[in-house]
């Protein structure tokens, strides 16, 4: 089932239970290595999970970092958040990896007593 308005999302409880699946990117960031604690935090806020962390460099300066992030933490404001946090000096790309599960609950949104499912 592909659910295109949140008034199609199954109520609770779903009989059977509703599988629902978010899509994930695999995002690369490079950056110079004192600012990886601050990355890899950023990462973490945002759901990621750690793949690999690899220097570019001999001299160690230099790091490239792969997360699997789902893509609606990605599509917000993470660029921005990663420009910040390592004062522009890191570079970011991502590509769709797939989709994985997520466990989701539809939240219904009552004004006067009547659902309105532009806001659940």
């Amino acid at each position: 089932v592909v659910v295109e308005h949140a008034g199609d999302f199954p109520s609770p409880p779903a009989l059977p239970p509703v599988r629902v699946e978010e899509p994930i990117v695999r995002a690369t960031v490079v950056l110079p290595r004192d600012m990886v604690p601050v990355v890899q935090l950023l990462c973490m806020e945002r759901r990621g999970e750690e793949e690999n962390v690899e220097n570019l460099d001999h001299a160690g300066d230099r790091v490239l970092l792969k997360w699997r992030i789902p893509l609606a933490e990605v599509i917000t404001d993470f660029f921005d958040k990663l420009q910040a946090s390592t004062h522009g000096f890191a570079t970011f790309d991502y590509e769709l990896e797939g989709y994985q599960d997520v466990d989701l609950v539809k939240v219904v949104v009552r004004l006067n007593g009547e659902t309105v499912d532009a806001l659940s």
